[in-house]
């Protein structure tokens, strides 16, 4: 007249965040009262659990369900069912259940930062949780918007590309061995832009004594909106360098010194 235990519950339940449920034997019988029992040595020993703190549990059709609060805390506990039959009938135990409880992992990439320039960008992504993570990005590159998943069995992992266009890169989500989360800080932002480029018209010459000389300019590229200007091998005495000036319609113009020889010079833009 031991009570009958049909159906046991999953060996292993998996809870990520704070709280976990555990399930025990949706079709056992025969039994008059129940307690759920915790080992926290693999099974060496037992102890009856009461229904408070981070514990609760209750009976419904058979059915035992366990509520663990602060699941993060009771990482890697043994639970059971102790099924009590009537008078001297025996007991049953459900087979018992490891509670796995981790926390979310996550993906972040150094806060909304912007690399100008040519040739390959690594972006370093740091992650937390237990490896291995499996990342999923979102690349924005030329108004093409692509989905690139990854995977990584380091903590570090690097986003590896060669764009030819303005790009941007953001984290959609990271799953790791036990959980995903799809919650990535929308400051985790990288933007990759081309260097501007500019090109110039036919080197201008000008007569002596003339206070300032024109640049002629064509067919920008990634808006440039500033200019700097600095003297090249042949110097041209007193010139001032010009940094960071607002780069207007063509051409641009360059004031010479007074008092500037008459000669060949260069200038950096």
């Amino acid at each position: 007249c031991s009570p009958t235990v049909e159906v046991n519950p999953t060996l292993v339940t998996t809870a990520c965040g704070s709280n976990a449920t555990v399930t025990f034997n949706s079709n056992s019988s025969g039994f008059v009262s129940y307690s759920v029992e915790k080992s926290v040595n693999s099974g060496v020993s037992w102890t009856t659990l009461t229904a408070a703190g981070d514990y609760s549990f209750n009976l419904a059709s058979g059915t035992v369900t366990l509520n663990v609060a602060n699941s993060l805390s009771h990482d890697g506990e043994l639970f059971r069912v102790l099924y009590k039959g009537s008078g001297t009938c025996g007991n049953s135990y459900s087979r018992s259940a490891k509670l796995v409880s981790k926390p979310f992992p996550t993906a972040s990439m150094p806060s909304t930062v912007i690399q100008c320039g040519v040739g390959p960008v690594s972006i370093p992504v740091s992650l937390t949780g237990t490896a291995p993570w499996t990342l999923t990005y979102k690349k924005v590159s030329g108004g093409v918007t692509t989905n690139v998943t990854a995977t990584a069995s380091q903590s570090v992992f690097y986003i590896k590309d060669s764009p030819v266009a303005s790009t941007t890169y953001t984290l959609l989500s990271v799953t790791d061995q036990f959980c995903t989360t799809d919650s990535i800080s929308a400051d985790n932002v990288f933007n990759y832009y081309p260097n501007p480029t500019i090109t110039l018209g036919i080197n201008p010459e000008v007569c002596f004594g003339t206070t300032s000389v024109s640049l002629p300019y064509t067919a920008t590229t990634q808006n440039p909106d500033q200019y700097s200007i600095t003297s090249g091998i042949r110097a041209m005495s007193g010139f001032t360098a010009v940094s960071n000036a607002v780069l207007g319609s063509s051409p641009i113009s360059v004031t010479i010194p007074a008092g500037t020889a008459a000669g060949t010079y260069d200038f950096n833009l």
